[in-house]
């Protein structure tokens, strides 16, 4: 059963690093996660400095403007949530309706 509602889900799955700075974003949240859960620093640190690091990085890569329509998230969704309460499979999200 597990199975199943697994693969029913998997065309509503949005991957939000499916973008060029992957690696920088990835190496962030590794530091910053490690460094919590090493003790150097508290989890709410830990998670304001990712996403301060996060934005820095996104802001200086151009994001969206600089990256093709279908690296964009949908100027109709505020937030992943909105894109699931929509009810559309990711690869749908953003195309024009039929």
């Amino acid at each position: 059963p597990y199975n199943r509602a697994y693969a029913d889900s998997i065309p509503f799955q949005l991957d939000f690093w499916n973008v060029p700075i992957y690696a920088e974003l990835l190496q962030a949240l590794q530091e910053e996660i490690h460094a919590c859960l090493a003790g150097q620093q508290d989890p709410k640190t830990a998670l304001d400095r990712l996403a301060k690091r996060h934005a820095e990085t996104i802001e200086a890569d151009g994001y969206p403007e600089s990256y093709p329509p279908e690296f964009r998230f949908p100027a109709d969704k505020k937030s992943p949530l909105d894109v699931v309460r929509a009810g559309e499979p990711a690869s749908e999200v953003g195309k024009p309706k039929k």
